[in-house]
């Protein structure tokens, strides 16, 4: 008696779960193709963050642009000389710091778009990477892709970005040697 109840409740489960198959389907993640149209200031996108906010920060061969998941706002401005956007970073103070293609170095805060020029780093000279940890900015530069010099760069408020030429690289640094 006790098996022909279980064999006749796995005939029931079989059969709602042959029945429930069919409205039962695999999730698929959603996505959207957003471009100009939609408000994106340029077709190519270079590089991109997910700031604290929650926004998506994009750099764009046409300029800076947050989204928010509805609308696109542009930061475009005539300070910036090409508006091709190359590196993205965000500081602990909510800052956007970006490199455009001409390797100058540019901060969004407020909504105002600033340039940051540096006595420390001669004309000739190109910033390539930026880094950020803590209250403090790294910046690699050079001459022709040769990334042979760093600058340490203060972000907190009170110092006006003060800058440390001379400074000892933190473990775990990204370009920190080991060895001679």
């Amino acid at each position: 008696m006790m098996v022909q109840k279980i064999a006749l409740l796995t005939v029931q489960l079989s059969i709602f779960c042959l029945l429930a198959a069919p409205s039962s389907y695999a999730q698929h993640p959603g996505w959207w193709h957003l471009t100009d149209r939609d408000g994106l200031p340029g077709r190519t996108i270079y590089t991109g963050l997910q700031g604290q906010d929650g926004k998506i920060w994009l750099g764009t061969n046409n300029g800076l642009c947050s989204f928010d998941g509805r609308t696109f706002k542009s930061y475009q401005t005539n300070k910036i000389a090409n508006q091709e956007i190359l590196l993205l970073k965000e500081d602990s103070y909510g800052r956007i710091w970006f490199l455009n293609l001409n390797r100058k170095l540019y901060y969004l805060e407020k909504d105002s778009i600033h340039q940051l020029q540096f006595q420390e780093i001669p004309d000739d000279n190109e910033i390539y990477h930026i880094w950020m940890a803590g209250d403090h900015m790294y910046l690699s530069y050079g001459i022709r892709n040769r990334m042979n010099h760093m600058l340490k760069l203060s972000l907190k408020p009170e110092d006006r970005f003060s800058v440390s030429l001379n400074f000892e690289f933190f473990e775990g640094f990204p370009l920190a040697r080991t060895g001679p």
